[in-house]
């Protein structure tokens, strides 16, 4: 058995005490950049940050809140290099947003999503072959690979459980 964790300070917004990945969600996706400037690079390290002082770690959705149910996964695609892989873990209001994302103009309606600790990481040549964006600009869903994408994740993590009260992923 496999146990990744993180310390987990919303566990009173989950309903359950396990959840299990519906990997039959469409991916959410969204690009780091490699300039430390950019607002994405600021962003994800400042939620690395969070988590290493054991706070939840969280992101905006895609346009439009596609997200409706959890349990799906989430990727922060480092374009050419790979794809780290999170499981929704929760869904919060715009209102819950992070302070520091103030300057993403046009992500105030966004809902939030709280994410789970990566449970893998898949390189860029698997990523293409599954279908996967050649280059991801913006957070999306992932549409044309989606069916594979689906397929490759259930087959590899069919026993995979997330733990809330620990922040725990079990394998």
């Amino acid at each position: 058995m496999i146990v990744i964790s993180t310390t987990n300070t919303y566990s009173n917004y989950f309903p359950k005490m396990s959840l299990y990945p519906n990997f039959h969600q469409k991916t959410i996706v969204t690009p780091i950049n490699k300039n430390n400037n950019s607002n994405s690079n600021i962003d994800y390290r400042t939620q690395l940050e969070r988590v290493n002082l054991g706070q939840q770690l969280m992101w905006d959705d895609a346009k439009g809140n596609p997200t409706k149910e959890l349990g799906g996964s989430f990727g922060f695609v480092h374009n050419g290099k790979c794809v780290e892989l999170y499981i929704v873990v929760g869904i919060m209001t715009p209102s819950d947003r992070h302070h520091s994302w103030r300057w993403n103009v046009g992500h105030e309606q966004r809902q939030v999503l709280l994410l789970s600790p990566m449970f893998t990481t898949i390189d860029w040549v698997t990523w293409l072959k599954l279908g996967g964006p050649k280059k991801t600009q913006k957070t999306s869903r992932v549409v044309r690979g989606h069916n594979t994408i689906s397929k490759y994740l259930t087959q590899k993590f069919n026993q995979i459980e997330y733990q809330v009260e620990t922040n725990e992923i079990i394998m």
